[in-house]
C-alpha cells in the first residue's frame, strides 16, 4: 500500500471509531469546548460535535458553470432541539 492509501485508511478508521465511541447522552457544548475553543479540539472531538448538531449539509446547484465553490449554496440542516 502507498503512504497516501494508509493515511486515507487511518482517517477512515479514526472517523469510524469516533462515530461509534459517542455515548448516547453526549452534550455538544461542553466545558472543554467553551474553555479551549473549537480550533484546539481534536479532529475526533470536532467530528463528534458536528455529528451531534448537524443532520445534513445541502449543496444547492450552481447557477452557472465553472466549478467554483460558492459558500452561499451551502445550507446546514440541524437536528431538531
Amino acid at each position: 500500500m502507498a503512504l497516501d492509501d494508509l493515511n486515507a485508511r487511518k482517517n477512515e478508521l479514526l472517523a469510524d471509531r469516533a462515530y461509534h465511541a459517542v455515548p448516547a447522552g453526549t452534550r455538544s457544548i461542553t466545558q472543554e469546548l467553551l474553555s479551549h475553543g473549537w480550533q484546539n479540539l481534536s479532529i475526533e472531538r470536532q467530528r463528534i460535535i458536528v455529528r451531534k448538531v448537524l443532520r445534513a449539509v445541502l449543496i444547492h446547484p450552481a447557477k452557472s458553470r465553472g466549478g467554483r465553490f460558492d459558500p452561499a449554496r451551502v445550507k446546514p440542516v440541524f437536528h431538531a432541539a
